[in-house]
């Protein structure tokens, strides 16, 4: 990847989605394929979408909804200021995935051990 070569490790990617679900899904493939080599996040009118290595702290969030997505699967997760925590929990797309937490606490944090994670945060 050019930006990459560059010298780049954080993107910000504006209108991500295209508008187009097949976009977005695209964008997302591409974003898991590079998850390890470069931080990318992706930001539209509703909210911010980024795949996470083994743990984050998150600031500025209280009140905001909070989904975390697995790929295909994330387990041992923890979370603590979300209104539903989990304690070693498993996510697995198809089964159970997390979207639409609520952050209670302006700061949260979210661990996992294996698998992918994207989480989104929206802006209200």
């Amino acid at each position: 990847m050019i930006l990459k070569e560059r010298g780049y490790h954080y993107i910000d990617i504006y209108g991500g989605s295209g508008k187009e679900h097949d976009h977005f899904l695209g964008n997302i493939s591409t974003a898991l394929q590079w998850k390890s080599k470069l931080n990318i996040s992706f930001f539209d009118d509703f909210g911010k979408y980024f795949f996470i290595e083994e743990h984050i702290t998150i600031k500025n969030v209280l009140g905001r909804n909070i989904s975390l997505i697995p790929f295909p699967i994330a387990s041992e997760i923890n979370t603590q200021g979300l209104l539903h925590p989990l304690k070693n929990g498993v996510l697995k797309f198809g089964e159970r995935i997390g979207t639409r937490n609520k952050a209670e606490e302006d700061e949260i944090k979210i661990s996992f051990k294996g698998g992918d994670l994207l989480i989104y945060i929206s802006n209200s």
